[in-house]
């Protein structure tokens, strides 16, 4: 079995008010993006194993975890 945690993320110091489009366009693309292509890359693999769990559905977790 593998399991791969996705950790990673950034933010910023600055007060609320002085952080541009530009600088939440980063943090999003970074913080969310990053955990939407991780899930889009292994999801063939968790599908064919019919098991696995992406932080982008914590609500649906597998029913039980497969026995090998």
């Amino acid at each position: 079995m593998n399991i791969l945690i996705k950790n990673f993320g950034i933010f910023s110091t600055k007060p609320f008010a002085k952080i541009d489009d530009a600088e939440w366009q980063r943090f999003f693309d970074i913080n969310v993006m990053s955990d939407v292509r991780l899930t889009r890359h292994y999801l063939p693999g968790m599908l064919a194993h019919d098991w696995g769990v992406s932080s982008l559905s914590p609500a649906n977790p597998p029913s039980k975890p497969r026995s090998r």
